[in-house]
């Protein structure tokens, strides 16, 4: 359906206004005129051109029934910030901690009575005394076994918390780690040969030999308390791990410390003159942890 408005040649608009009565009085001497005229409204015409006129194309109604709306949302999922961190992690070191940890059960399983005797002996001289005179097969497969945990995870935790600041001259980490281990080994080494010779030159093996126990029930002690710290060290997420590194640390120093009473206070019970107490402490206790001071330095 189409429909033509206005079918002739031009369409006329015409504007009208409303007519305006005008008074005027005029005045002349006592004589009041009035006139009265009548304004006549104007009026003008508008033509539009045909080509301005366009067809009013119909509009079919539109029932609301069809008419449908429907807003469609994308999922984008739940979105979490992201933040980069460092892990401190290698494959070896992996390796080395399932070592150390199936050692421990090995221990934890077989030798479990030791255990609670070795950690004991740590605050009772009593029961370390005992320990040295027993001496038999069973401890000594299961004091091999603690040697070795505390070997490894002793490196371990130097070249965690030390490795990266000291120049190896070696690119690889497991070689650096290498490096780490040997000069852990051959300063245990080095000053267990010391003590055995200063025993033999003060005459005073049986209790040379007995510091060396202590020693290495210490060093056995210090190894299973530094799992942990390596474990976190080697998993956490932790961006600063000075706070784990100190934790080591003191474990280190309270191990020592204790070490260094145990040798006084079998010295003293030996009845061994004051020189070869202060020989003891300066040579063999402090002497080394100036020269590590220094290697560490260079």
């Amino acid at each position: 359906m189409v429909i033509k408005a206005i079918p002739e040649d031009s369409l006329k608009v015409q504007l009208s206004a409303p007519a305006v009565i005008s008074n005027t009085t005029r005045d002349k001497g006592k004589t009041i005129v009035r006139q009265s005229a009548a304004i006549a409204p104007a009026t003008k015409k508008y033509q539009l051109p045909e080509k301005n006129l366009q067809l009013l194309e119909p509009v079919q109604p539109v029932n609301s029934i069809q008419v449908s709306l429907r807003t469609t949302t994308t999922a984008q999922g739940l979105i979490l910030p992201e933040r980069k961190l460092e892990t401190r992690q290698t494959d070896w070191t992996l390796g080395i901690l399932i070592i150390v940890l199936a050692l421990f059960a090995t221990v934890r399983l077989f030798f479990g009575k030791y255990l609670v005797q070795l950690f004991h002996s740590a605050v009772n001289y009593t029961t370390a005394s005992r320990l040295f005179r027993e001496r038999s097969v069973s401890l000594t497969h299961a004091s091999f076994r603690l040697d070795v945990i505390f070997v490894l995870t002793f490196s371990l935790f130097l070249f965690q918390g030390f490795g990266t600041g000291i120049d190896f001259k070696v690119d690889s980490s497991f070689l650096k780690y290498l490096m780490v281990f040997g000069g852990t080994v051959l300063f245990i080494l080095g000053k267990q040969f010391i003590y055995s010779v200063q025993g033999r030159l003060n005459e005073s093996n049986i209790e040379t030999r007995e510091i060396l126990f202590n020693m290495n029930l210490y060093n056995r002690i210090l190894g299973l308390g530094l799992i942990p710290v390596t474990l976190i060290l080697a998993f956490s997420r932790i961006r600063d791990p000075q706070i784990v590194v100190a934790l080591g640390l003191g474990m280190v120093l309270v191990c020592y410390v204790l070490l260094v009473f145990r040798g006084l206070k079998i010295l003293v019970r030996k009845d061994i003159p004051l020189f070869y107490l202060i020989l003891y402490l300066c040579t063999l206790e402090i002497l080394p942890l100036f020269y590590i001071y220094k290697l560490v330095l260079m």
